[in-house]
């Protein structure tokens, strides 16, 4: 599954082949409300890139280890609630706790849209492990709130990343 979500990162060079990537996102729609459907989904990705060519951050290929972090609830307008954490019996009092997490391998290639590589695009994609706990619950009409039915311990192998970044770069490079 895949989300259009709001994000914004910054990479830092830490040694001549080797960066720092941090990247979040955040959705502000508030889920607890029975109207379209709403989203609350945040969350963090770090990432160690090494790269291939003689300075980090320029043009050219890189591998990573990347690592991510998310909190979620999704409802949708079938009634349905899908919400990350530990088991219980309200939305209010599940959720929100365990967040879904994953590790993995990056693969990118970064080149530049512009002659002084200010403007750049960065394509990513990597492999790994994730790991997430969520609940399902749905809308009780009579009561006016949502109910957890069940709750799911799920792992997953496989793509844990993929991307394609717009870059800027503020640098202080002759």
């Amino acid at each position: 599954d895949a989300m259009a979500v709001p994000m914004g990162g910054l990479e830092f060079q830490l040694g001549k082949r080797v960066s720092l990537d941090l990247q979040g996102w955040y959705t502000k729609y508030n889920v607890f409300c029975k109207e379209d459907n709403q989203t609350n989904v945040y969350g963090i990705t770090p990432e160690i890139r090494w790269w291939s060519k003689g300075v980090a951050m320029e043009r050219g290929s890189f591998f990573g280890i990347h690592a991510s972090a998310a909190w979620y609830t999704l409802q949708w307008k079938d009634g349905f609630l899908y919400q990350n954490g530990k088991d219980g019996q309200y939305s209010t009092t599940a959720g929100d706790h365990t967040p879904a997490w994953s590790v993995g391998l990056t693969y990118g290639y970064s080149f530049a849209l512009d002659r002084k590589a200010r403007w750049g695009l960065e394509f990513v994609l990597g492999v790994g492990y994730g790991n997430y706990s969520q609940n399902l619950g749905a809308w009780s009409e009579t009561d006016k709130k949502w109910y957890i039915y069940e709750h799911q311990n799920n792992t997953h192998t496989g793509i844990t990343k993929a991307g394609i970044n717009l870059t800027y770069r503020f640098s202080t490079r002759r």
